[in-house]
């Protein structure tokens, strides 16, 4: 994995792993009947999608800047897990309820504020299969420092429109050139039938 700001003193990973995976408890429930939320799943029988989440936030920040939030209902499977147990005590945030993902991010950024004010924070979520990770860590690289990201994306938005205006032009240039054709090919037909 490409390594784009580990030095970085104020830089922050939050893995958001609290959700209850209801969208696809009937794909993720155990033969007994007891529902597993996703990202204590594995999709390929290696590491879980959290423990996927958790090597990501570790590629791209200092690990005692690694958080994980999670909820107290799935106490059973996050206590379990390695990548989780290696977290600094505090930076394992335990959401006592779940209260949907706005107040979760709410709850977790405002733990890690009280420990650093000019946190700039990263969000990964642990319930998504990424299949090519070089191709994500490339992305991230491509946004340029943390600082710069609004910018970046401002320029990538504003390339995207020239694109964009470029291709319509091609597009009224074509019309133009097919309306022309046309055109001659009318006058064309209409010259045969004078002579």
């Amino acid at each position: 994995m490409i390594d784009v700001s580990r030095g970085q003193p104020h830089q922050w990973a939050l893995v958001l792993a609290a959700g209850d995976g209801s969208r696809l408890r009937a794909l993720t429930t155990q033969p007994c009947g007891t529902p597993v939320p996703k990202q204590y799943c594995s999709l390929n029988g290696g590491p879980t999608l959290l423990e996927d989440a958790m090597a990501r936030a570790r590629a791209q920040v200092a690990p005692e800047r690694v958080c994980a939030i999670v909820a107290q209902q799935h106490h059973r499977w996050w206590s379990a897990l390695d990548a989780l147990a290696t977290l600094p005590q505090a930076n394992l945030i335990v959401q006592p309820r779940n209260r949907g993902t706005a107040i979760g991010i709410l709850y977790s950024l405002l733990h890690i504020l009280s420990q650093d004010a000019q946190a700039q924070v990263l969000l990964l979520p642990s319930d998504h299969y990424v299949a090519d990770e070089v191709v994500l860590q490339r992305g991230w690289s491509d946004l340029g420092p943390p600082d710069r990201v609004g910018e970046t994306l401002r320029r990538l938005r504003s390339e995207r429109r020239s694109a964009q205006r470029e291709a319509l032009a091609r597009h009224i240039d074509l019309v133009n050139l097919a309306a022309r054709h046309a055109h001659f090919e009318r006058s064309m037909m209409g010259g045969d039938r004078s002579s």
